[in-house]
């Protein structure tokens, strides 16, 4: 069978071939005159083609090649009996041949792998930027949009940048680049109202004018203050002003998303981080993990951990500079006198159970060796990883000996 290379099931099948061969001598003989004998051995090859359309994603559509072959062997048996001159009985016996193909699947694919690509969720509210085999993070892309505020015409039209917002277990990259570019800069528990505080600061709190500002989290959310909500779409396009900005000369090499991302390592350091999701821990378990840390509030400050130092630990409490609001409880953090943390925050502790979340990062000043800026993320955090889950005890207090997800 064979059908149009674009009809609607060719990621199924395209064309499926198959040939046999059998060849099949056999003998006979007389044994006397009312009885005949045979025999005959089968000498079976098989050929098989299958191919059909493959989905390589944002990559476009290839096509995969497979093709088999084998020999297979078996046996038939005959007998003639001569009852009377006008009758006569025969049986025969053909045996089974089996065959298992064995060959090769030749994959094709597209052409051309995509320079860019994002991706969102079903309401498009969340974004992800990936470059050729790249992912950005999304604190890495906050931060890179920052940087390149006036390069994005939404910015750059009402008079640049004023002011960045992040959530608190988002990592700290945009807050170098808020230093660097003298930048409001916010740390604000998570949840998106926070923000709009900071985009309502004149028209509705009389206070000072923050926009146009850039806010984002480290689940994949950014936006503006052209609406009170995370925006995957705007977000995507802020990269797409980005990526036309250093492509401007069509004549010139491609400027890639990795070496957008890698420009800004070199120029203000990498934040390596992670985040490690202990899903379904019953409720008692996830608070007895909190209150352990909250414990330890006294006696982990001045604790060296390898090459690590505990400079404070504490619980994150907002105090809303645009409303005067009062958050607590926010997320404990233990943070190290070289620049790095650790942040732990419950969510969902109702009905089945609670997720306790480790956030995990460290700081790679632009300074050292181009070798530990481009490290794996799981080396890089490895060391820190072990200590916080010294810190937390979370394996014995919760009963789950690793994470179920690993972002």
């Amino acid at each position: 069978t064979e059908y149009d290379k674009e009809w609607l099931g060719r990621f199924q099948a395209d064309k499926s071939e198959v040939k046999t061969i059998n060849i099949n001598p056999s003998i006979a003989f007389k044994v006397n005159d009312q009885l005949s004998l045979g025999f005959g051995v089968s000498v079976m090859r098989a050929e098989a083609t299958l191919t059909r359309a493959v989905n390589f994603g944002a990559a476009g559509q290839g096509s995969v090649k497979i093709e088999g072959d084998d020999w297979g062997f078996g046996y038939n048996l005959g007998a003639i009996y001569q009852a009377t001159a006008d009758t006569r009985f025969g049986v025969a016996y053909r045996s089974k041949v089996e065959q298992h193909l064995d060959g090769d699947a030749k994959f094709r694919r597209p052409a051309g792998i995509p320079n860019a690509g994002a991706a969102a969720d079903g309401d498009a509210d969340r974004n992800m930027i990936l470059g050729r085999r790249f992912f950005v993070t999304p604190s890495d892309s906050l931060a890179i949009i920052a940087a390149h505020a006036d390069c994005i015409p939404f910015f750059s039209q009402q008079g640049g940048l004023k002011s960045v917002a992040r959530s608190m277990p988002t990592s700290g990259a945009v807050d170098l680049v808020a230093a660097r570019l003298n930048l409001r800069m916010f740390e604000t528990p998570t949840g998106w109202k926070f923000f709009g505080n900071v985009m309502d600061s004149k028209d509705m709190f009389k206070g000072e004018n923050l926009n146009p500002v850039i806010c984002g989290e480290e689940s994949f959310g950014t936006g503006s203050n052209h609406v009170r909500e995370k925006d995957g779409m705007w977000a995507v396009l802020a990269w797409l002003s980005i990526l036309a900005h250093y492509n401007k000369d069509a004549t010139k090499a491609f400027v890639h998303v990795e070496d957008i991302v890698s420009a800004h390592w070199r120029s203000y350091g990498r934040n390596f981080y992670s985040r490690y999701d202990y899903e379904g821990v019953a409720t008692p378990a996830a608070n007895a993990v909190m209150d352990h840390l909250r414990h330890s509030f006294a006696t982990l400050p001045g604790t060296v951990f390898g090459s690590f130092t505990v400079g404070t630990a504490d619980e994150f409490t907002y105090l809303d500079p645009i409303d005067g609001s009062v958050s607590y409880n926010q997320g404990i953090r233990v943070l190290f006198t070289d620049g790095s943390r650790v942040v732990f925050r419950l969510s969902g502790t109702a009905g089945s159970g609670a997720t306790v979340r480790v956030y995990i990062e460290k700081y790679q000043a632009p300074s050292g060796s181009e070798a530990a800026l481009f490290q794996q993320t799981s080396k890089a955090l490895e060391e820190l990883v072990s200590i916080a889950l010294k810190v937390s005890d979370i394996v014995a207090l919760s009963g789950m000996a690793s994470p179920t997800v690993i972002t």
